[in-house]
């Protein structure tokens, strides 16, 4: 897919407030898709730095955009569990978001 069409599918596809993230396209190769979360006051929490819930919704939304990517178009998909570990404080500048995807991850 291409960036222009990723993005269609992300104004199209998601819930109003995922679409509020206004995460932006920045590139693909065969297996990723690279976005940039531009941090907004919303995204920052009382501690002066952005707020989890702010990127774990981004990596999923992140994730169903590389799968739509190598599928080369959108199919129904779930998230069964999301994860993460947060090493340290994220500041307040636009952050690049890279889903790869391993070759036999999507079929």
């Amino acid at each position: 897919m291409t960036i222009t069409e990723l993005q269609a599918l992300y104004a199209e596809v998601f819930a109003e407030w995922v679409r509020e993230l206004e995460l932006e396209v920045r590139a693909t190769t065969a297996d990723s898709v690279t976005l940039a979360l531009p941090v907004r006051a919303r995204h920052v929490h009382a501690g002066g730095v952005v707020c989890g819930q702010t990127l774990m919704a981004a990596a999923d939304t992140a994730l169903v955009l590389a799968i739509s990517h190598r599928l080369g178009g959108f199919r129904p998909q779930t998230t069964v569990q999301l994860q993460t570990s947060f090493l340290r404080p994220v500041g307040t500048d636009a952050l690049p978001l890279v889903e790869a995807l391993e070759p036999a991850a999507v079929r």
